[in-house]
């Protein structure tokens, strides 16, 4: 009995740590949509939360220099720092822009300790 108890109990607590992170992912996707947007947006739907090493220094580069001539971002984004190899988070999202009737999808990365993005990928 006890030895269930305990598989509920951390079971629980870790549930509650990966929806705690994930409230905290869809927080700074919102503040650097913010930042850095031209104009006002609304989010549809965040479609997925999850970790990766697979993306490369290189594929990092390429994503930051790809957004920066995207119309829709006004001036260059501020990105968190990146060591290759270093786990990301990363977090699908859908949204809109006030001014524009298309859906856009966006992936964002963010560092392992979600204190900010690393880089966007255009979907």
């Amino acid at each position: 009995m006890r030895k269930v108890l305990f598989a509920v109990t951390v079971t629980a607590a870790l549930l509650l740590a990966a929806c705690s992170n994930e409230d905290k992912a869809h927080s700074l996707v919102k503040d650097f949509l913010s930042e850095n947007l031209t104009t006002d947006y609304s989010v549809d739907s965040y479609q997925r939360f999850d970790s990766t090493k697979m993306v490369s220094k290189a594929a990092v580069e390429n994503m930051r220099q790809t957004l920066g001539q995207i119309k829709m971002y006004g001036k260059k984004p501020q990105y968190a720092n990146y060591a290759d190899g270093e786990m990301l988070l990363y977090l699908r999202v859908k949204f809109s822009l006030d001014d524009d009737t298309a859906k856009y999808v966006q992936t964002f990365y963010l560092d392992h300790n979600l204190t900010g993005v690393v880089a966007v990928k255009e979907n």
